[in-house]
């Protein structure tokens, strides 16, 4: 009787062939798949998150600055204007009338005296809300002799009265000179006077100013021929506003 003979594997000794055997990697596990997917689900949901709240963020700040604008409009259509000035009846007459100089119409005399109520009775807020009217005010202006607009700022009460309160808000207020309703009106005055002494139109009509505003003309001389910057120029307009009588 024939024994069945059954083929067993042959497994060679690394002793006798000097070669190790090679070792297979394992397969993944489900295991493993689970946790990776887990891991990419987790970095996913937090970039979307973070998208998110990074639009959101955006929108609330564009949300913000329209409301911001919208207010600032609303407060500028309800910030209560200063009352219009009625027409005047009469045309008032200075007290000093400067010889050969043309004397302030109506219509001159009215926005002199409108320009002064605005700054003398605002803030810079709602100066700014007037300035176009203010720079209209500025060109149809512009020509007037400088004595002859400060003998009717000075000898006016109200605008007087406007004038003291311009220098009282902004000589000394916070913030750049060329922002102060003041230090411009000073640096106006000083180029206007400095623009008629070229045109030899300033010593001529000295007396006549001083006498309408009350005022030692050599004292205005001096002031004027010393005055080399803004300061000078607001040394003489308190020489003047401080001094003058009404």
């Amino acid at each position: 009787m024939n024994a069945m003979q059954v083929s067993r594997p042959e497994f060679s000794d690394t002793k006798e062939t000097g070669v190790t055997p090679s070792i297979q990697p394992l397969p993944p596990s489900s295991n493993n798949d689970s946790s990776l997917q887990s891991l990419q689900k987790e970095t996913s949901w937090s970039e979307c998150m973070q998208s998110y709240f990074m639009n959101l963020l955006a929108r609330l700040l564009n949300v913000g600055v329209r409301l911001v604008d919208f207010f600032y409009a609303f407060f500028l259509c309800t910030y209560p204007r200063p009352p219009d000035l009625p027409i005047l009846k009469e045309t008032p007459v200075p007290i000093a009338q400067i010889p050969s100089l043309p004397p302030l119409t109506e219509e001159e005399i009215r926005d002199l005296k409108e320009s002064f109520h605005i700054l003398g009775n605002n803030n810079r807020l709602g100066i700014g809300a007037k300035q176009p009217q203010l720079e209209q005010i500025r060109v149809r202006t512009e020509q007037i002799h400088p004595f002859q607009s400060l003998t009717l700022m000075l000898t006016a009460e109200t605008i007087k009265n406007d004038l003291i309160n311009v220098r009282k808000n902004f000589k000394d207020a916070f913030g750049p000179k060329s922002f102060s309703p003041w230090h411009v009106f000073v640096g106006t005055i000083g180029a206007k006077i400095q623009l008629q002494i070229q045109k030899n139109s300033v010593w001529d009509h000295l007396n006549t100013f001083a006498a309408g505003i009350q005022r030692d003309p050599s004292k205005i001389r001096s002031f004027i021929e010393n005055a080399k910057n803004d300061s000078d120029w607001e040394s003489l307009l308190n020489y003047l506003i401080d001094d003058v009588k009404v």
